[in-house]
């Protein structure tokens, strides 16, 4: 007679993170295709990444939505502020991040998620996945910052410098997650 298990099961994330323009997508549809599940929602594709972003709409508006609830974008030069976990309006964006959750992976065990904004709010989904019974593993992607200010400047006109210093920027504002849980690929 088997035994009834009825503990939760394992649910793991991969948390795709790194700069706009570094090869997060081409690693997130590599993903895909080696097993991991997308969400729901996916971006579509568009002239500057032609074989798609694999990113989920729903919850790059929500990545936008608590930037712009701290009085930032995801082009903006400074680190989120420290201060905004405990405003008033964490839980409210957590309840909505938990319900995206859901949405965009249902009750998969294994899904990527990949939005460059997440180099800002590692912090915040980490709390998250905590709550959900999901266990985040990272892989940061860098591209050499010259080529990714080059790209912003084609695809949106940014000036090169603004590029670089947005590539530190993303580098720089270090998520809160143990190092051993990051795997870094060059």
């Amino acid at each position: 007679m088997k035994k009834e298990n009825t503990a939760r099961r394992a649910r793991t994330a991969i948390i795709v993170l790194g700069m706009h323009r570094s090869g997060t997508s081409a690693t997130a549809g590599l993903l895909s295709e080696m097993g991991c599940d997308l969400p729901t929602t996916l971006m579509a594709p568009h002239d500057m990444n032609s074989k798609g972003f694999f990113e989920s709409n729903k919850i790059t508006f929500l990545n936008d939505a608590i930037l712009a609830s701290a009085g930032m974008s995801w082009f903006d030069l400074n680190c989120f502020p420290g201060s905004w976990y405990s405003s008033p309006k964490a839980p409210e964006f957590k309840e909505q991040a938990r319900a995206a959750l859901k949405d965009e992976f249902g009750a998969s065990g294994l899904f990527v998620l990949k939005d460059p904004r997440h180099c800002r709010l590692v912090p915040f989904w980490e709390d998250v996945f905590t709550q959900q019974g999901v266990q985040p593993a990272y892989i940061c992607i860098h591209r050499n910052p010259i080529e990714v200010a080059a790209s912003l400047q084609k695809w949106h006109g940014t000036e090169l410098l603004y590029g670089q210093l947005l590539w530190l920027r993303h580098v720089l504002c270090p998520p809160s997650a143990p190092m051993e849980q990051f795997c870094v690929i060059a």
